[in-house]
């Protein structure tokens, strides 16, 4: 793919990806958003979310919770 944008400074330059390219790899990762509810307390905001993902080094699914 063609970048563009090209990123430099004193002594090194390089492209970065296009848009296209950044949003195949956003919409190609392998983790989807899993739904969930939240039950809030009336005094307290809670916010979070939930990510899964194949890790395949050792062929098991990984869930983070943020």
């Amino acid at each position: 793919w063609e970048s563009d944008a090209i990123v430099f400074d004193s002594w090194q330059h390089y492209g970065t990806p296009s848009y296209w390219a950044q949003q195949f790899f956003k919409e190609s990762s392998g983790a989807f958003l899993l739904p969930s509810e939240i039950c809030e307390n009336s005094t307290n905001h809670m916010v979070a979310s939930a990510l899964t993902w194949h890790h395949l080094e050792d062929d098991a699914f990984r869930l983070k919770l943020k």
